[in-house]
């Protein structure tokens, strides 16, 4: 009886809450003052390292914003008196979360679900229907809220924009997921019947910001196609409760995925479907579960749009990138490749996380080709284009690919970079054995 009170006042509390951004003259725009770029992360447990999701993300993201807290990290009291050194701060308040448990109705014990896995392997005889699920709830406290913890590294710098990994981002969802973008016109919206978003010309939207959470937005829409995660779309038009509500998806999904991919969205944004999302107060004002329905279908949206978008995958990418020289004006450069022998074909071809744990020297390579640059091949994306593309006259090796090395000499110095299956590494060591041999005939 206890549990489920307490379940029902985080819920009360949350929903209340949730109303009341609504009616407000700003709803939706959690977003502003949390998301900090590409050094944000979601909320999440700073012992186990796992993210809060559903409700729970929806929470702690609300509470950081009103209380200006930066540190993505939370800790159970139970946590905090374990840790060294650290203590919660006299007069400091919890933030309640849900999580699911299991009672096992024969034995009369709960345990977590990971728990309840290794159980079932162990005992075979033993049947699901005998555990029974239940939410309970956890108290945490924000890293901000407890003294002696060591503050989080610093977030490394990259070099490009938020918004160029959401338009990245963006584009790689609508190709994996076969939705065309078809711009033009002063609409935006997703058809369901023809599986298209239609958005205006990209020079008609204020900002790159208001574009990116449009986008973000339509895109959330499309995720519930019954090809993809299969929500009700071809009869919203005609249910204005059903259409209210998958505004609410769209929307909650879009303000997730602006959060993961560094954007802040805009007031303007969420104003254009105030609308719809107004309309849904009353049903949550009745049935908080519609609110709570709603914040498990855009957990599930915004999860898939990050699948789709292969956003990790992006973000390692451009970090990549990133540190990369972008010109080699009078530099020479040269091109590298494993020589035939049984000790490289392991790594013939391999990527540079594999390829790292071997030595990779001089010694394992023939140097193919050299020349100076032009502006064909002034940076390394524009050498390997050349050399997969348009083999210059002289050179005798395959298309530039992974495991080979491209190494630039510049102002006396060289530079080995491994071509890897996103962008180039860079080698340290890679010239030192033969640098030092150099050397040695020098002086002889």
């Amino acid at each position: 009886m206890e549990t489920k009170q307490i379940k029902k006042t985080v819920r009360e509390e949350f929903a209340d809450k949730f109303i009341k951004m609504l009616e407000s003259d700003t709803p939706l725009s959690w977003t502003q003052g949390w998301a900090e770029g590409n050094g944000y992360k979601p909320p999440y447990n700073g012992q186990s390292g796992r993210k809060y999701n559903g409700i729970n993300r929806l929470i702690l993201m609300l509470q950081s914003q009103d209380k200006g807290w930066q540190d993505p990290r939370w800790y159970t009291f139970h946590q905090v008196s374990k840790m060294k050194g650290c203590n919660v701060r006299k007069d400091e308040k919890s933030t309640p979360v849900e999580y699911w448990a299991v009672y096992d109705t024969v034995e009369k014990k709960s345990m977590n679900i990971s728990e309840l896995r290794q159980f079932l392997k162990d005992h075979p005889e033993r049947k699901e229907s005998e555990f029974r699920l239940y939410a309970k709830t956890a108290c945490v406290f924000n890293a901000a809220q407890i003294e002696g913890l060591q503050p989080l590294p610093a977030a490394e710098e990259y070099a490009f924009e938020p918004h160029q990994l959401a338009e990245e981002a963006i584009n790689t969802m609508s190709e994996n997921m076969e939705v065309p973008l078809i711009y033009g016109g002063d609409e935006a919206y997703y058809s369901p019947s023809a599986d298209n978003i239609h958005l205006p010309r990209r020079e008609s939207f204020f900002s790159e910001a208001e574009y990116v959470g449009t986008a973000l937005h339509e895109l959330a829409h499309a995720s519930g196609a019954q090809s993809r995660l299969d929500r009700p779309m071809i009869a919203l038009r005609d249910d204005c409760e059903g259409y209210a509500k998958e505004e609410l998806v769209a929307e909650i999904a879009s303000t997730f995925l602006s959060a993961e991919l560094g954007v802040d969205m805009p007031e303007s944004v969420v104003n254009n479907h105030l609308g719809y999302v107004s309309s849904w107060i009353k049903h949550i004002k009745e049935d908080n579960g519609v609110l709570f329905s709603a914040i498990k279908e855009a957990d599930r949206a915004a999860d898939y749009l990050m699948e789709q978008g292969r956003v990790e995958e992006l973000r390692q990418k451009m970090a990549i990138e990133a540190k990369m020289p972008k010109g080699f004006q009078g530099a020479t450069y040269e091109i590298w490749q494993l020589k035939d022998t049984p000790e490289n074909h392991a790594l013939l071809f391999s990527d540079y996380a594999f390829a790292s744990n071997y030595r990779l020297t001089e010694s394992r390579y023939n140097k193919l080709y050299e020349a100076a640059a032009e502006a064909d091949t002034d940076s390394l994306d524009k050498i390997y284009t050349k050399f997969n593309i348009a083999h210059p006259e002289g050179f005798k090796g395959h298309s530039l690919s992974k495991s080979d090395i491209v190494v630039i000499n510049q102002d006396g110095k060289r530079t080995a970079y491994y071509v890897d299956s996103w962008g180039f590494q860079e080698v340290k060591g890679f010239i030192q054995a033969q640098s030092q041999t150099e050397k040695r005939g020098k002086i002889r």
